[in-house]
């Protein structure tokens, strides 16, 4: 088995990675906002959207459990509910796109055949970053990227260059990277070396699974919602305003890995807690001064977004808004999911949905992205001091811990008598 020399740095990998893999998501969007109006390009982001958010579920309930340590009752992985998963959204991505009017059928059922693939390849992906050879992680991400410009450029040569293009590129880069990890043994290699079997496993899929669709998963709900409601300007000045910050939220889903993988399901320690409330600011003041910034380079929205520059433009600083609250938030949501604190962690979730959801609504009547992108940031904001007042009795109780950590067992067991 080859390997690379040395053991880079955790953030390295999960950096390097999420790099690679937006490239991926990134380049679909640019080749699809650069062949389509604003109308054309609103039906196709419902579509991805709709794959997003079933991505997000899996990725959620099963990928990241290999980040924090938590692997299934028989200390494997559960490759077979990705495939599933994959499956029904994928049907459902086909039948919605068939049902949207400015999207050509075949791309409809190109994507939702594509999808079950995608769901395999992220999760594992995920596992190779948790176990023992992440490089794994980014040559599956390489060969993604390598399939695609192979399309796109076939396209480019032979005249059809288009969504279409896009489509398959994208679709034949997620099978290259999910031949290439099987093609490493990634599929049947063991769980995370010191993984813990967890138990309560529907309960735990159902409150992660609830958990992604109030959060994460609001901005692929709103621009569902929107698409179909006609929205196409405020769809797609959100996806637009996500491209232009993408370095952005490149640095905040890496940050929410790192956050992950800082907290493991046995507990909290006091020192680790500290590091990662320090290192937000330090996170959130680089993606201010240095990421943030790259997003306003003059000329840099029409190369990208086409026609659909003007409306991206008008909603990327306050995506950067967006960005810098979820930075804050995710420090104390991270210890909170570390320590079971499920019930604490729905609580803020429902209070984020109160406020998201009539800034949609006011999208909807201004077509506009603008209200979705204050919504989502009121409701981050909301969340981080929730979840910090939440948090703080816990703050005694590790204290007085022999062992400077409060088990996680213990922590679920208080707040089922507090509830």
């Amino acid at each position: 088995m080859v390997r690379l020399p040395g053991r880079a740095p955790l953030w390295v990998w999960f950096g390097v990675d999420q790099a690679l893999s937006s490239i991926t998501n990134l380049g679909v969007v640019v080749v699809l906002a650069n062949t389509l109006d604003v109308d054309a390009l609103s039906d196709y982001i419902v579509l991805f959207s709709i794959h997003q958010l079933g991505l997000g579920l899996v990725r959620t309930v099963v990928g990241e459990s290999h980040l924090a340590r938590v692997v299934g009752r028989d200390g494997r992985s559960r490759h077979n509910r990705p495939l599933g998963a994959g499956v029904v959204v994928g049907l459902v991505v086909a039948a919605v796109g068939l049902a949207v009017s400015g999207v050509d059928p075949v791309d409809a059922v190109v994507l939702g055949a594509s999808v079950p693939v995608v769901f395999a390849q992220d999760v594992l992906r995920y596992r190779a970053l948790a176990g023992p050879r992440p490089w794994r992680a980014l040559l599956s991400d390489s060969a993604w990227i390598a399939a695609s410009a192979a399309v796109l450029a076939g396209a480019a040569a032979s005249g059809s260059f288009g969504a279409g293009a896009a489509v398959a590129a994208w679709g034949t880069g997620a099978l290259a990277a999910l031949a290439t990890l099987v093609g490493l043994g990634q599929a049947t290699a063991p769980a995370a070396t010191g993984a813990q079997t967890e138990t309560g496993a529907l309960r735990r899929d159902l409150q992660l699974a609830a958990d992604h669709l109030l959060a994460r998963g609001l901005t692929d709900v709103s621009l569902i919602v929107l698409g179909l409601v006609g929205a196409a300007g405020a769809v797609s000045g959100v996806k637009g305003a996500q491209v232009l910050a993408a370095p952005a939220v490149l640095l905040v889903s890496t940050w929410r890995s790192l956050v992950l993988r800082t907290f493991g399901p046995a507990g909290v320690t006091p020192v680790a807690l500290a590091v990662v409330r320090r290192n937000r600011w330090w996170v959130a003041a680089l993606l201010v001064v240095v990421v943030g910034p790259g997003a306003l380079i003059p000329g840099v929205a029409e190369r990208l977004l086409g026609d659909a520059a003007d409306v991206g433009r008008r909603v990327v600083l306050f995506w950067l808004a967006l960005l810098v609250a979820r930075v804050v938030m995710l420090a104390d949501y991270g210890a909170l999911r570390a320590l079971g604190r499920s019930q604490a962690i729905l609580r803020g979730r429902l209070l984020g949905v109160l406020l998201v959801v009539p800034a949609v609504a006011v999208a909807a009547l201004a077509d506009s992205g603008v209200p979705v992108a204050l919504g989502l940031t009121a409701s981050a904001l909301g969340q981080a001091v929730m979840y910090r007042a939440l948090g703080r009795p816990h703050t005694s109780q590790r204290a007085r811990s022999p062992a400077g950590r409060v088990p996680a067992r213990s922590l679920q067991t208080s707040e089922r008598r507090r509830d």
